[in-house]
Parts: structure tokens; sequence; C-alpha cells
């Protein structure tokens, strides 16, 4: 992983204006603000005149790629790098030392009809591959879909974050600044997104891959203590209450059973976004302590 100097060239140059501002359009209400918050505490963010960091706005190709490769290469690099087989990246191009460099280290690729696309707003996929070969290791593209390797590699540090909602997503600001943090800090205990979900909802508006589970429990004990399942997949475990009145609880996930009597029966379903081991217990009156409990094993 790149040093933190690095990094904050990325976020100086893609960050502009005033320095340690207080930004007024990010509470802690929002999705990203701890990770702002973080960036903005190492002072390596910076906000716009007004204030504003404007956190979900995203970022076009050719400032994305002007921010990875200025802080990697040489300004006698860029000096030397002038030309691009793109059709629409020209001579007087603000950019094109930036997209000369990417291309002859093949960090970016063009389009099908020989362009770059400077103006298009970055996909996630385009932007796994340029975070992964600069702030985790150098990656080779995949043979059957070409992004995976890159994002696999970003789910493997638990840096997808949830708001990402297929490859097509348009990387923002906010998210931009949640990678990085989880990068920075290696936090790996946080939901993530993974390719598995972002395949599923790209594929067919669902997430495809699925685990399914059915518990009997009695006094006190769960027919079943130990539940293995992968990250990504959707898991539905249905409760069956064959004596006595129980629940369902995962601890560590947001996920609790409503609590029935016996003879009665219900189910959960919920996302393993979160990879290690959980447990999950009855938490009716003392039937924890008493030893209903079992863990969930995400891989």
């Amino acid at each position: 992983m790149k040093t933190r100097i690095s990094i904050a060239l990325i976020l100086s140059m893609l960050f502009t204006a005033t320095a340690f501002a207080s930004f007024r359009d990010v509470d802690s209400s929002h999705q990203n603000s701890e990770a702002i918050d973080y960036v903005e505490s190492l002072g390596i963010v910076q906000g716009y005149p007004d204030g504003t960091f404007k956190p979900d706005i995203p970022i076009n190709r050719a400032e994305f790629t002007k921010i990875v490769i200025a802080s990697t290469y040489t300004q006698s690099e860029l000096d030397s790098c002038n030309t691009s087989s793109f059709s629409d990246v020209g001579d007087g191009a603000w950019f094109l030392p930036y997209v000369c460099l990417a291309e002859q280290k093949g960090i970016i690729g063009g389009y099908p009809d020989g362009t770059f696309g400077f103006a298009n707003l970055i996909t996630f996929a385009e932007a796994s591959k340029i975070i992964t070969n600069t702030l985790i290791e150098p990656t080779t593209e995949g043979t059957d879909i070409w992004y995976k390797p890159y994002v696999k590699k970003l789910e493997d540090h638990s840096a997808i974050p949830t708001t990402i909602e297929n490859f097509s997503h348009k990387l923002t600001r906010g998210e931009m600044a949640e990678i990085i943090w989880r990068l920075m800090e290696n936090i790996r205990n946080m939901e993530t997104s993974t390719y598995n979900i972002l395949d599923g909802i790209t594929t067919n508006g669902t997430v495809t891959h699925e685990a399914a589970f059915e518990l009997d429990m009695i006094n006190y004990e769960f027919s079943e203590t130990e539940l293995v399942v992968q990250q990504g997949d959707t898991v539905t475990v249905v409760l069956n209450s064959v004596v006595g009145t129980h629940n369902f609880t995962i601890a560590g996930y947001d996920v609790e059973s409503l609590t029935i009597t016996s003879g009665n029966t219900t189910e959960v379903t919920f996302v393993a976004t979160i990879k290690g081991t959980f447990e999950f217990y009855c938490s009716v009156d003392d039937h924890r302590e008493l030893g209903m409990v079992g863990n969930l094993i995400v891989e």
C-alpha cells in the first residue's frame, strides 16, 4: 500500500480550496461522515470555498486519472509523456500527460470506439482497477471479467461501501474517502459490499447467492450450533419453536427474529456482509446464559 504522503497528494488534488474546513453539508447522519472526518483530521482533505464538501458528487475519468497519476509519477515523467492513442485526447488537453502515462503503464483502458471518454463519470469497475493498482498492489485484469480481480481485492480489504450498488455505479467523493479510510486504517469490521452482491444486483436485480437453514429450538438449545456461509450470501434461517418461547439473534449483525412460542415458526433473512465468526443466541430471559448459543461463520 502507498504511504500517507501519496494518499495526501491524491486527496489534495481531489478536494480543492479551503483547508481544514468544517463541512456544512456533512453531518453525523451522512453515511461517509466518519471517513470524511478522518481524512480531514489528517489535513489531507479540503472543501470548497463555500464550506461544503459535496460528498455525493461523482468524479469524471479525466479528474480521477489525474489524481492517481500525479500522486505516483514525477513531473519529469509527466513532461516527457505527450501522446495518446485515444481519439478524444488532443494535443492541447490539460489531462494529456496523465492519460498518456496511465495508458503507457496499463492503468487505464479506453472504449471500443477508440475514445477515452474523459468527461464520463468514472464507474466503480473502472475506479476499482485504478484504486487497487495504486493503493493495494499491481493486479492483472481477469481473463473472463476484466474488473473481477480488482473488485475482489477491495472485497478482501472490506473496502467496498454498501452504497455502491453495482459495477457501473458512479463513484462519489464520499465513497472515495470511505475506501481510502478503510484501506489506510485497515478497517475490516465494517459492512462491505462484495463481488457476489454486486454481480447479483447487476445480473437480475436481486442477489443470486443464497444459503438456507432450518433450526429447531427447545429448552435450551438449537438443533444446529454452526452455520457456515460465504461473504455476500443472502442467508435465510427458518426457526421452529418445538418447546418453549424463543427467538434468534446474531451478535455483530442487526438480526433478531420474532419471539415465538411452542409450535410456531418464523424466519430471518439477511446478507452476510462481514467476514468472521459471530455468536447467535436466544435473547429470551436467561436462555443465552443457559447455553442456547451457536456460531455463524462467514468465510
